[in-house]
C-alpha cells in the first residue's frame, strides 16, 4: 500500500537523489541549501512510499497560511508512467486542504505541455502572468516560468501578492 508521510530528515538523501534525476540544474538549489531549508519552519517534504516503505516521490513545499507553495514535485524515475503521480498529487491535497500554487516551465515542447495538462488534470489553472523564477544557484540567471493555481480570483492583484511572498520566503529575493 502506497501512503503520504512527512520526511524523516535522515531520509533527506533519498529525496534529494529524486530531485537531481528530475529537474534541470537551475530548477533546484545545492545540496547544502537544500537541506538547510529543512531548518524552516515553513518548509515540509511529503514523501510518498511503496509498499516496501522506499520512498518513490516527493512534493517540496511551503505552507502559508491562506495556501501552500509546492517548490518540488516528482516522482522516481523507474515509478514513472504508472499513475503515481496523479494518485499522489490527489492525496497530498487532501492532506494538505488548503489552495495550491506552483510554477512550471514555459509550454515549448511536449514534456512541459503534458506537466501543464497534469496539473490542470488535478484542478489548476495556468496563469499568463509575467513571472519568473529567481536563480537558485550561482552562476545561473532568471528561468521564465508561469504560475499555477487553485486560488479562487486569481487576479492580477492576487497575483502579485502570492508572487512578493514566492520572492520574499522560497527564494529570499526582494527584486
Amino acid at each position: 500500500m502506497d501512503f503520504i508521510d512527512k520526511l524523516n530528515n535522515s531520509e533527506f538523501e533519498k529525496v534529494y537523489n529524486i530531485m537531481e534525476e528530475s529537474f534541470p540544474l537551475e530548477e533546484y538549489r545545492t545540496k547544502e541549501n537544500q537541506k538547510k531549508l529543512l531548518e524552516n519552519e515553513d518548509y515540509n517534504i511529503a514523501v510518498y512510499r511503496n509498499e516496501n516503505n522506499k520512498i518513490i516521490g516527493f512534493i517540496a513545499y511551503y505552507d502559508f497560511k491562506r495556501y501552500i507553495h509546492i517548490d518540488h514535485f516528482a516522482v522516481a524515475k523507474n515509478e514513472r508512467g504508472k499513475g503515481i503521480g496523479r494518485k499522489f498529487f490527489k492525496e497530498f491535497k487532501k492532506y494538505i486542504d488548503k489552495k495550491i500554487t506552483l510554477e512550471v516551465e514555459l509550454p515549448k515542447d511536449n514534456t512541459s505541455r503534458r506537466r501543464i495538462i497534469f496539473y490542470k488534470t488535478m484542478g489548476l489553472k495556468l496563469y499568463n502572468y509575467k513571472y519568473f523564477q529567481p536563480p537558485m544557484r550561482n552562476g545561473f540567471g532568471k528561468t521564465p516560468l508561469m504560475i499555477m493555481s487553485d486560488i479562487d480570483g486569481f487576479t492580477l492583484e492576487k497575483f502579485q501578492i502570492v508572487k512578493r511572498q514566492i520572492y520574499t520566503h522560497v527564494y529570499n529575493f526582494f527584486g
